[in-house]
């Protein structure tokens, strides 16, 4: 299980941000990975047809799963480029996950 360092609501969703390693006693075997960002969109907003990527969040989005009748989706810090950007960073990971909001907001239709 990963560790959760900070969760709570940000735009109205829930959010998670977790450590890259948090669990299944896997050694950090990259010293600068940094955290991981999550947000649940509950179950009245179901994805249609995807009109955008989010990209613009960091390396782009690399989780995107039904969940407790929503649908969780995140990104992670593990990335070439990640060690020229504040991964380790709780506030910078907040303005990641501000972005990936509002982007999956933007490719999604309200029922």
């Amino acid at each position: 299980m990963r560790m959760v360092v900070e969760q709570g609501v940000l735009d109205g969703i829930e959010y998670a941000i977790t450590d890259i390693y948090g669990g299944f006693g896997r050694p950090k075997l990259i010293e600068w990975v940094g955290y991981n960002g999550y947000v649940y969109f509950p179950a009245e907003l179901h994805p249609t047809e995807r009109s955008g990527d989010c990209s613009e969040v960091h390396g782009g989005v690399t989780l995107c799963s039904a969940h407790k009748g929503g649908f969780v989706y995140g990104f992670d810090t593990s990335h070439r480029h990640s060690p020229n950007y504040p991964t380790k960073d709780v506030e910078w990971i907040k303005d990641e996950l501000r972005k990936l909001i509002l982007s999956v907001r933007q490719t999604m239709v309200e029922d």
